[in-house]
């Protein structure tokens, strides 16, 4: 995760929290996958307003 962040040059478009595995897992994350998941369903929910 660290290397992705690291390697990531547009991460103010794309956060870390934005990664998924090419398996498509949720994978891991800094505060917890539980956290991950509520960062994207919200914003998935906010876009579609």
């Amino acid at each position: 995760m660290g290397t992705a962040i690291g390697k990531n040059p547009i991460a103010v478009l794309i956060p870390c929290h934005r990664i998924i595995q090419a398996s498509g897992k949720i994978g891991e994350f800094m505060w917890g996958t539980t956290r991950k998941k509520a960062l994207l369903i919200h914003e998935i929910l906010s876009t579609k307003k």
